[in-house]
């Protein structure tokens, strides 16, 4: 195989660890585009401002989760053919994912600037104050919308291979040219929301070239203009049947987040402008949790396409001891740190008091996270996408409705209350179908000795 990394051979959890690393990095320097854009509107602006760039990023998660949700799509396709050695097939989902993703691109875009002032004002209830700046810096953000959906195509098409770590360097190129130009357009310019905006726009723009460029030379085998005309694509349909599930899992997600906002809000500006920190920094704390969860999806999809059912198993449940692991060293992290992290962002007494107690309790909840993402993970690696979709069903709805249960009882900490009883619930269902479904039929194909 020429990808950096061969997932149907070695240790599972060394080869994932291995595999993980390089898409942590990655993943951190995703978020650091809105959280960068959060601190230079706090330090340099106000709070309101960095309120309403924090408020927009759940409505903004929304149309992200579509790029990624079929960025993962992607990858679980490209890595079931690559495992099973099928060049010609893996020419076929590279060239069905370019169109995809652009068509998908230009839709989301256009909803993306038609929703922005509907949600804000009318879903979201966002103050009246913080609309405006609110809707500016979305219209901006979505304006080279995109240039997101085309790194994820690239992205979705290395992991597949194996490839985890050319998507850091790409985002260490793009974050440190966003930080650049935030301090430019904001600091020296002035230009507020607008300018945030525009160096995030700028930055994945680059990155998207950057990215397009590097899979095209060095991984040319694969791209579909080597093949026949046969070659080029025909798996459109196979790409969005497996990553539609992942599209529906996230948006339902940042549903959730906008509908928690609403009780937010409710609390008043100071709450809103520490939910809008709380879920930037928290996923930082949740990130190594997170990228588990992607490395187990192509990690089980190579060992499915060449066979290999009983390194799936085992990768489960070396995995979820590492993910128990991670869940503690992080929470430890969270604890102590979280803390000086919050005062970053230049919020008042009363903001910054909510933030810290936000954080405390998100840290506790990775133990309950990392139950999770193993077991999902694989899941999704073996097309299985129902699954997350669904339990993303169940901690939307139990997130919202002990919120609203706790609300009366215990005030503005509902906000933070209503989570481990939520995950408590998606835990119990995500183990009893692994364990009376999937295990079950993953030892009759081990028995048989056929593929899945």
């Amino acid at each position: 195989m020429i990808g950096n990394y061969d997932l149907t051979k070695g240790e599972p959890w060394k080869v994932i660890v291995r595999f993980a690393l390089p898409l942590l990095g990655a993943f951190l320097l995703q978020q650091l585009y809105n959280t960068v854009d959060m601190l230079v509107m706090g330090n340099f602006v106000g709070m309101g401002e960095m309120s309403s760039v924090g408020a927009s990023g759940n409505f903004l998660g929304v149309f992200i989760t579509i790029a990624t949700g079929l960025g993962s799509g992607i990858t679980v396709c490209v890595a079931n053919a690559y495992g099973s050695g099928r060049v010609s097939e893996v020419r076929r989902y590279v060239g069905s994912a370019l169109v995809v993703q652009g068509v998908t691109g230009v839709a989301v875009t256009a909803a993306g600037l038609a929703l922005a002032r509907p949600v804000m004002v009318g879903f979201v209830e966002l103050p009246e104050s913080l609309v405006d700046d609110a809707v500016k810096y979305v219209v901006v953000y979505m304006a080279g919308f995109v240039f997101q959906m085309t790194y994820n195509a690239v992205a979705g098409v290395l992991r597949g291979l194996g490839d985890s770590r050319s998507s850091l360097w790409f985002l260490v190129v793009a974050s440190v040219l966003n930080v650049v130009l935030d301090l430019v357009f904001v600091g020296w310019m002035d230009m507020g929301v607008v300018g945030v905006a525009l160096a995030t726009t700028v930055s994945q723009g680059v990155c998207a070239v950057v990215s397009w460029v590097y899979m095209a030379r060095r991984y040319g085998e694969y791209m579909p203009w080597r093949g026949d005309r046969g070659e080029r694509g025909g798996r459109g349909w196979d790409l969005v049947k497996t990553g539609f599930p992942l599209m529906v899992q996230a948006l339902m997600l940042y549903v959730g987040f906008m509908l928690l906002q609403r009780t937010v809000n409710s609390f008043g500006e100071e709450l809103t402008a520490s939910y809008s920190v709380v879920v930037k920094v928290d996923r930082y704390i949740m990130g190594p949790l997170i990228v588990i969860f992607d490395a187990m999806a192509a990690f089980a999809g190579q060992n499915q396409g060449a066979g290999r059912e009983d390194r799936i198993i085992l990768g489960i449940k070396q995995m979820r001891i590492v993910a128990l692991a991670t869940a503690a060293v992080f929470c430890v992290v969270g604890l102590l740190v979280m803390p000086t992290v919050v005062g970053w962002f230049a919020m008042d007494e009363t903001a910054t008091g909510f933030a810290i107690r936000n954080l405390r309790m998100s840290s506790v909840d990775l133990f309950l996270y990392a139950l999770y993402c193993p077991i999902t993970g694989a899941c999704l690696g073996m097309k299985q996408t129902v699954v997350p979709m669904t339990v993303s069903f169940l901690e939307l709805t139990g997130r919202n409705v002990f919120a609203r249960l706790l609300a009366p009882v215990c005030g503005e900490s509902c906000i933070w209350f209503c989570e481990p009883p939520a995950w408590g619930v998606v835990i119990l269902a995500v183990w009893v179908y692994f364990y009376a479904w999937v295990l079950p039929n993953l030892k009759k194909k081990i028995k048989k000795g056929e593929k899945i």
